[in-house]
């Protein structure tokens, strides 16, 4: 039986939660806890992947909460996982109004209001890591910065996630193989190549794709590798088509901070943030990096047939994204065209 102690504490938390929800519901003040002269702050770091340590998505958060609550500078990070605050599609909207301090997830997915993020996911443009990797030290990216920074949200460094895609039928090689299957994809660059393609485009949250695969509602989906490694999905798989002379698609997810929470910040705070998100953006990657070179023996031994893209297929699902995604992404936006030039450039 659970001490009467442990029980205030979980009734605390309950309640706080409770509180900071409706005031995210509001829209009232800044997410930053008032504390008194010498306290602690609290950064409220909310996210809505499962509270599992050993789920990159919430290691990644927790990661960063330990360097940041190490740093000895004034600032507690308090992590609100599994939409324990808020739901995911509210995040975006809370952190430009400073009613959230933190949050991490797929900057393409869940960025409202800029859609030249959506670069991030299209299709057979990033070819590998490395070129990720320059990406994120380009021109490109400082451009996409200056574009959240308008909606009142600071991106400070993120991972990289090579994609893959699962099927609960037949393996997934070249776009052809798409026709008549229903698909959860992760961004709309893949769902613009893929229903061109003839695939049925299907639109379920993270929680339900084990379920719709178990039902056959989906025939298959994107995600990528790391997630497919660390989740339960790979128990509902047939084909698993894996990176190899290319990647079909990247999925970029920083740690973000509210501009009003980072403002309200002294400097030697802000170097603190900026340094434990360095800190777990290292970290993390070298685990997503381990996960995807592990891939193909975890799955095999799980009796999922693995495929890897070799050149060919990489080269006409390029060919198909240039005629869908690219010219539909270039037109979403008056800025668009622009992003698309400067992520073109990076070599």
């Amino acid at each position: 039986m659970p001490s009467f102690c442990k029980i205030a504490r979980i009734a605390a938390a309950s309640v706080l939660s409770a509180s900071l929800f409706a005031s995210v519901l509001t829209g009232g003040g800044t997410a930053l806890a008032q504390t008194a002269p010498g306290a602690e702050k609290e950064i409220r770091f909310s996210h809505h992947f499962p509270e599992n340590p050993n789920d990159w998505r919430h290691a990644y958060p927790l990661a960063f909460a330990n360097a940041l609550n190490s740093a000895n500078v004034g600032l507690k990070v308090v992590l609100f996982p599994d939409q324990k605050l808020m739901r995911a599609k509210e995040q975006w909207g809370a952190l430009g109004k400073g009613a959230v301090d933190m949050s991490m997830f797929s900057l393409a997915e869940l960025a409202e209001g800029v859609p030249e993020v959506h670069a991030l996911g299209l299709p057979a443009m990033i070819r590998d890591a490395d070129h990720a990797r320059r990406l994120a030290a380009s021109p490109f990216m400082d451009r996409l910065r200056t574009l959240t920074e308008g909606q009142g949200v600071t991106v400070l460094e993120g991972v990289w996630l090579s994609g893959s895609v699962g099927s609960a039928k037949e393996c997934v090689n070249t776009p052809s193989d798409l026709v008549g299957m229903a698909v959860r994809t992760s961004s709309k660059a893949l769902d613009a190549l893929f229903e061109g393609a003839g695939a049925l485009t299907v639109s379920l949250p993270s929680s339900e794709l084990q379920k719709g695969l178990k039902t056959g509602a989906l025939d298959g989906l994107t995600f990528p590798v790391a997630s497919f490694v660390s989740s339960t999905i790979r128990d509902e798989l047939k084909c698993l088509t894996l990176p190899g002379d290319g990647t079909l698609y990247f999925i970029y997810a920083p740690l973000v901070i509210s501009k009003a929470t980072m403002a309200g910040l002294t400097d030697a705070q802000r170097d603190a943030v900026r340094t434990a998100a360095h800190t777990a953006t290292v970290t993390v990657q070298k685990q997503i990096d381990g996960m995807n070179a592990d891939a193909a023996a975890i799955f095999t031994k799980a009796g999922v047939q693995v495929r890897t893209l070799d050149a060919a297929s990489f080269a006409a699902w390029r060919a198909d994204a240039e005629r869908t995604s690219f010219p539909a992404f270039a037109k979403s936006s008056p800025n668009a065209a622009e992003v698309l030039d400067l992520m073109k450039a990076v070599p």
